[in-house]
């Protein structure tokens, strides 16, 4: 994730959650998994946990739109990777 644009990269996610950080990453190239993965973080529908960090929560909405953006521009053929 470290090819993504600052504005976007999750570094806070990535300290207080590497783990996260790592699934993320290998589902980065799988469009459909990628975007089910993050909604699922997003919903905290994850049992009694608790919510994450606002700067965490706000990385990931920063990657979720970023990432459906790419995809978007894939499909179209215009891709522009920052």
């Amino acid at each position: 994730m470290a090819t993504l644009p600052l504005d976007v990269q999750p570094a806070t996610l990535a300290r207080q959650f590497p783990g996260i950080a790592d699934t993320l990453a290998g589902l980065w190239a799988k469009p459909e998994a990628m975007q089910r993965c993050l909604q699922k973080l997003l919903a905290n529908k994850r049992g009694r946990r608790r919510e994450f960090p606002i700067r965490v929560s706000r990385e990931l909405h920063a990657l979720k739109a970023y990432h459906a953006t790419i995809q978007a521009d894939r499909k179209e053929g215009s891709v522009t990777l920052r």
